[in-house]
């Protein structure tokens, strides 16, 4: 991979991005085997956030690939080589990597099962509450543990204690990536109670803010996963610079894109979504290919 030219800073962004997600997919497979591997761990969560992160950052990958490599991007391995050219696959492999965003379960269902498996304790409790066939004392019962459980639940959410991670080789820039983590998933825990409280069973129809809160926890798993991976590395070799770097790139990046998520939890325009798709399926768009697609 190494070349001693220097790409326009336009290039050197993408390329520097590609470096960063390769290392963090990598790190979430790694986890997540490793998770696998004790058999006493439940990992259907982490499993699905691997395959989720793996299918939809490859493929960004692939395509900054080709938009880096321009025509001969595009251009098949086949005819790069019958022009005497080196017979890199690029379109290829966005080809083929576009597959693993449908197959074994979409990206939408995937998010739609994260959030489920998120959510699946607080479901418990509405569930059982919104039983009409519970009788009065079953759902005491259940109000009861509710009680008992978010008395301590919710409070810790809000809670913010020094913490040393048990850290010795992350450097002090990835070290408050550690404690960002730590923060931004008790706030993810608190929004999303917080928005069950306000759709409560109606939560599972929203699917444009629960595809903003999963791929906040996704991006959260990442960050732990490459930062984890980080610090076994540096075991090895503790004078690493690149290593930091790469891992430091990835974090910020992933803050960025959490902080936007957020944003778009109660800033979407779903109602705006619906009338326009409802718009389109009566024919009141129809106007629009009108002289250009036959039908």
């Amino acid at each position: 991979m190494g070349n001693s030219g220097r790409a326009s800073q336009a290039v050197q962004a993408k390329l520097a991005k590609m470096t960063a997600d390769t290392f963090a997919m990598e790190s979430v497979s790694l986890l997540s085997a490793a998770l696998a591997d004790q058999d006493v761990a439940d990992i259907r969560l982490e499993a699905a956030m691997a395959k989720y992160f793996g299918s939809e950052r490859s493929w960004y990958v692939a395509d900054d690939l080709v938009q880096i490599r321009g025509g001969r991007g595009f251009e098949t391995a086949t005819s790069l080589k019958n022009r005497g050219e080196d017979a890199y696959p690029a379109e290829r492999l966005l080809r083929d990597l576009r597959i693993n965003r449908i197959i074994e379960g979409t990206s939408e269902i995937m998010q739609l099962f994260i959030a489920r498996e998120a959510m699946d304790v607080h479901l418990r409790f509405i569930m059982s509450l919104m039983n009409p066939k519970a009788s009065v004392s079953v759902k005491l019962g259940v109000l009861g543990k509710m009680i008992s459980f978010y008395s301590w639940w919710y409070p810790k959410q809000w809670l913010r204690l020094p913490k040393s991670f048990g850290v010795k080789y992350l450097n002090g820039r990835n070290r408050c990536h550690l404690t960002y983590i730590d923060k931004t998933a008790k706030k993810l825990a608190r929004r999303l109670f917080h928005t069950m409280a306000r759709y409560q069973i109606k939560l599972e129809k929203e699917q444009l803010i629960l595809a903003q809160y999963v791929d906040i926890g996704t991006e959260l798993f990442a960050m732990a996963s490459s930062l984890s991976r980080a610090e076994f590395l540096l075991k090895e070799n503790p004078n690493n610079p690149e290593l930091q770097e790469v891992v430091d790139l990835y974090c910020r990046e992933a803050k960025r894109r959490i902080k936007s998520h957020f944003r778009n939890v109660w800033c979407n325009e779903s109602q705006l979504i619906t009338k326009v798709s409802e718009n389109l399926l009566a024919g009141s768009y129809d106007w629009m290919v009108s002289g250009i697609v036959k039908p």
